[in-house]
């Protein structure tokens, strides 16, 4: 499971969030912009953004992004 966001400091509670519940071995973090998401096409079954639609500044973009990484 990739989880990204652009603030470091996010990772970091989530990581000691994923070690404190046991799936950490199981969650890989990547700090990237959600605008231009480091992943290959078709990379992933699914994408889910959670409450983070409303922080980026190209919506129409990122829509487009989240739609080039999902089979």
């Amino acid at each position: 499971m990739e989880r990204c966001d652009l603030s470091l400091k996010m990772l970091k509670r989530l990581r000691l969030k994923a070690k404190k519940s046991g799936f950490w071995d199981r969650v890989n973090v990547v700090v990237a912009d959600g605008e231009r998401l480091p992943f290959r096409e078709n990379a992933f079954d699914c994408l889910v953004c959670a409450l983070a639609f409303d922080h980026f500044e190209n919506c129409e973009g990122t829509d487009g992004e989240f739609s080039r990484k999902w089979k």
